[in-house]
């Protein structure tokens, strides 16, 4: 693999990881949120505060697992146009990559740091969270990139079906338009 192309996949995994810590923080202060309000979480001060907390460190985990998913989507989807990936399997994937590596890299850290293999039960809802997290980021940001996409005039998927004369007018053909005399029918 050439230098270059090693520095464009670090740079997408560093942008990917960004996007997914965002995302899993939004997620997290949004959830917390809720579930405070439905009386099922009971904070240790005032809520806002104790749901930004919780944000900041599921994002440290969103954006490791989100620079993860970005380096094995790499590999997998080589080559292929934005058009080409449904957004609803790219979701799928990223659910089922956050659901098994973020267990994963909590017990390796558990076992690198001597505590352990954690309990289940202590990791089963950070499963589940992880899963449904990385599915919605997954899918929602193949969903806004294929809109994207598609909103301009000269996206890439639709290059091929402008006809001739579809595209913006240039301003030396208004301008040549603009000034000739108007004909006079007398």
């Amino acid at each position: 693999m050439a230098m270059d192309d090693f520095l464009k996949r670090l740079k997408g995994a560093v942008k990917n990881a960004v996007v997914w810590g965002a995302a899993w923080f939004a997620l997290t202060v949004v959830t917390v949120a809720v579930l405070h309000a439905a009386g099922v979480v009971a904070s240790r001060g005032p809520w806002p505060l104790d749901a930004i907390f919780m944000g900041m460190r599921v994002a440290v985990m969103g954006a490791i697992a989100g620079g993860f998913f970005s380096a094995l989507i790499s590999l997998l989807y080589r080559g292929r146009r934005l058009a080409e990936i449904s957004w609803v399997r790219f979701g799928l994937g990223g659910g089922i990559v956050a659901g098994l590596f973020v267990p994963a890299f909590m017990v390796t850290a558990s076992l690198l740091s001597g505590g352990g293999i954690p309990r289940l039960g202590a990791i089963g809802s950070d499963v589940l969270l992880a899963a449904l997290f990385g599915g919605v980021t997954a899918g929602g940001s193949m969903w806004l990139a294929q809109r994207g996409a598609t909103a301009s005039i000269a996206g890439p998927d639709r290059r091929e079906r402008l006809a001739a004369g579809s595209g913006p007018l240039r301003a030396t053909d208004l301008g040549h338009r603009a000034h000739a005399p108007a004909r006079s029918e007398n």
